[in-house]
């Protein structure tokens, strides 16, 4: 979900839900994004998603369905889970747009 001002600015990312147990973060993305649209943007953007681990969230469970990985070891990082892969790649590529 993306709110884009007309004017420039700063960005916010707000990811929720990284883990099954954390739906807290879903609730407040959500009463976010309700208010910026009463109320929007002066300038910039912010990009939302709220439930970063649909599959977890489904099946009550921290962990990538296929690599049984837990979301919270798998950011850029030594060891080279595909996860930790693409989100290193996505992180650079996000800060080149």
């Amino acid at each position: 979900m993306d709110i884009i001002s007309v004017n420039p600015g700063p960005v916010v990312w707000l990811t929720g839900c990284v883990h099954s147990d954390e739906v807290g973060s879903v609730v407040v993305i959500q009463e976010i994004l309700k208010k910026l649209r009463k109320e929007p943007l002066l300038k910039g953007s912010v990009h939302a998603s709220p439930l970063m681990n649909p599959l977890g969230f489904e099946n009550a469970s921290r962990h990538i369905t296929l690599s049984k990985e837990d979301l919270n070891r798998s950011f850029p990082g030594k060891k080279m889970f595909p996860s930790r892969k693409n989100s290193g790649q996505n992180l650079h590529q996000h800060n080149r747009d």
